[in-house]
């Protein structure tokens, strides 16, 4: 044997319908910006909230995030 691994990808297709206003769409990193270069140094933090946004105590996702495989 060779000791090789695989990489397994599994897709899941959504039918979806078009909306008229872009701006009802939301993704998870809406609301969110890079942090400056001093905090990612000392602190490790990648992301800061946007402008605008209010101030949340759990940041969360848009929406529901993973897959449970049985």
């Amino acid at each position: 044997q060779r000791n090789e691994t695989e990489l397994v990808i599994i897709v899941t297709p959504y039918i979806v319908r078009p909306v008229n206003n872009p701006a009802q769409l939301a993704a998870p990193t809406d609301g969110v910006s890079p942090t400056r270069f001093i905090d990612r140094v000392l602190f490790g933090k990648l992301t800061r909230p946007g402008p605008g946004t209010p101030p949340t105590a759990h940041p969360s996702l848009a929406g529901p995030a993973g897959f449970i495989v049985e």
